[in-house]
């Protein structure tokens, strides 16, 4: 919910001020609704435009073709290896031209499955590129329900 309420209209958002090249950013969505790419899109697309403007529309199909969908359990390398092999497929066919590639996890999640996710992560989807490339993981808050939950997460 918040990711078609929030995270993805501020992507399209970015992407429409040209804050986000589609030759180099790719949205990845992960979660363990099975859903297609195409459901995902459907899902998301009446939070980002106003039906009525041609120019978002334009824009909107395009940046809707810069999204993909894998799911996945948040607790079993199954998923996130698939996820993985997503990324890497789309890598190589940008990076023989791009060079290295970056990867940026953004967790809406709650974070009781903030250790698991970040496990695999660690796990599976790591940059395996070497040319320089990096992997980076932003938490959504709230961080942990208390001082104490949030020190073991840290």
């Amino acid at each position: 919910d918040l990711a078609k309420k929030k995270t993805f209209p501020a992507l399209f958002n970015l992407y429409r001020q040209g804050f986000l090249n589609p030759d180099e950013v790719h949205i990845f969505g992960y979660a363990r609704t099975k859903i297609s790419d195409e459901e995902l899109r459907d899902r998301i697309r009446g939070y980002l435009v106003d039906k009525k403007n041609a120019e978002q529309a334009e824009a909107l199909s395009k940046f809707l073709q810069l999204i993909k969908y894998v799911s996945g359990p948040y607790d079993s390398e199954e998923g996130f290896q698939r996820l993985d092999k997503a990324i890497s497929e789309h890598e190589v066919s940008k990076n023989s031209s791009e060079g290295s590639s970056r990867r940026l996890f953004y967790l809406a999640l709650p974070p009781s499955v903030y250790p698991s996710v970040c496990k695999m992560i660690k796990t599976c989807c790591m940059n395996k590129s070497d040319l320089g490339g990096w992997t980076r993981i932003v938490v959504e808050k709230p961080f942990g329900k208390d001082l104490e939950s949030a020190e073991q997460l840290s």
